[in-house]
């Protein structure tokens, strides 16, 4: 489990992140919004620090 602030990296595509919220899903699972450390970052969404929804399975701690 994490909390807003913890440093975190998604398994799928190794992009060091920071937690900005962390919200329960409708079938009551964590779901964490990620700020990526990389300007520009790919495959996120927002504009200069892409944000990434994911679930607790898809990061691991930095």
């Amino acid at each position: 489990m994490y909390t807003e602030g913890d440093k975190v990296r998604i398994k799928a595509t190794g992009l060091v992140c920071e937690v900005v919220d962390v919200r329960q899903s409708v079938d009551g699972r964590k779901k964490y919004t990620v700020e990526s450390d990389s300007e520009d970052a790919a495959g996120g969404y927002g504009s200069k620090w892409p944000l990434f929804d994911c679930s607790e399975e898809e990061l691991e701690p930095v």
